[in-house]
């Protein structure tokens, strides 16, 4: 049967099998605007006071009922994400216009610029550290590789492998 109309219940419910889904008349609830509403028992439908959403925006917020962002998520007394992967993906992946910027490898390698981090923090392209930067190691791997210390460099080992490469500390 074809109902163009749909059906229209005035007395009576609604029932499959013989089980009585819902009465034709009545409130669900009522909710509070802009919260996602769930089923918090059987047939009781109540409204998440820590998600909420914008759709003027198209934002959704959690732990927060004023989204900044497509998602949000804000918490004043506990960690405000974790991301527990289980399988061998990726962990994180941030993305401009489709394109990697920053990466969280299976096993926690760190890419930024480069989605193949091979050491713990992996950095394809220029770098600026405003502070002073310690390492018990500094190897740079390069054909072109040009480097300024501008406040100096403290390394027990330092290490530049190029073929033009030029330095100044």
């Amino acid at each position: 049967s074809t109902f163009a109309n749909g059906l229209n219940l005035t007395a009576g419910c609604y029932a499959i099998s013989g089980t009585c889904l819902g009465s034709g008349s009545g409130t669900v609830n009522s909710g509070t605007i802009n919260r996602l509403s769930y089923y918090s028992g059987a047939t009781a439908l109540s409204s998440a006071d820590y998600l909420a959403t914008d759709l003027t925006n198209t934002r959704l917020g959690v732990g927060t009922s004023s989204p900044l962002a497509t998602l949000t998520a804000s918490s004043t007394n506990s960690i405000g994400a974790i991301i527990d992967q289980r399988g061998t993906s990726d962990i994180l992946q941030l993305q401009d216009s489709g394109v990697s910027v920053f990466v969280v490898r299976d096993g926690g390698n760190v890419g930024i610029g480069t989605t193949s981090p091979y050491l713990p923090l992996s950095v394809a392209g220029s770098g600026v550290f405003g502070g002073t930067s310690t390492a018990s190691a500094f190897v740079a791997t390069s054909t072109t590789a040009t480097s300024t210390f501008a406040g100096g460099i403290h390394t027990n080992l330092l290490n530049i492998t190029s073929t033009t490469a030029t330095s100044s500390a």
